[in-house]
């Protein structure tokens, strides 16, 4: 039983997202989405509630020299969630 993607978006500037489509024979269909943090928060049902502690992550990682995308997944109700924050670790060139 493995996961299986069915469908992709690659990332689009316009937009600051990437997307995907994934099946899994028990957990059914679902979309998993990350890039700027700000723009994931609008597409979730809970970015609202979210915003502030998510925002004040993103900073503190930023002044700390990282780069942090937001992550979400949608859920039964096929409304996407936040699901947390990813560091990438990109120094000054």
């Amino acid at each position: 039983e493995e996961y299986k993607q069915v469908d992709f978006i690659p990332f689009d500037p316009a937009i600051k997202r990437t997307e995907a489509s994934i099946v899994h024979p028990k957990e059914g269909k679902f979309k998993v989405t990350k890039g700027a943090a700000p723009q994931i928060l609008e597409l979730c049902a809970d970015g609202k509630r979210m915003e502030q502690k998510v925002m004040r992550i993103v900073d503190d990682l930023a002044g700390r020299g990282y780069r942090a995308l937001g992550v979400a997944m949608s859920k039964e109700d096929g409304k996407l969630y936040f699901s947390g924050v990813l560091s990438l670790f990109d120094p000054p060139r």
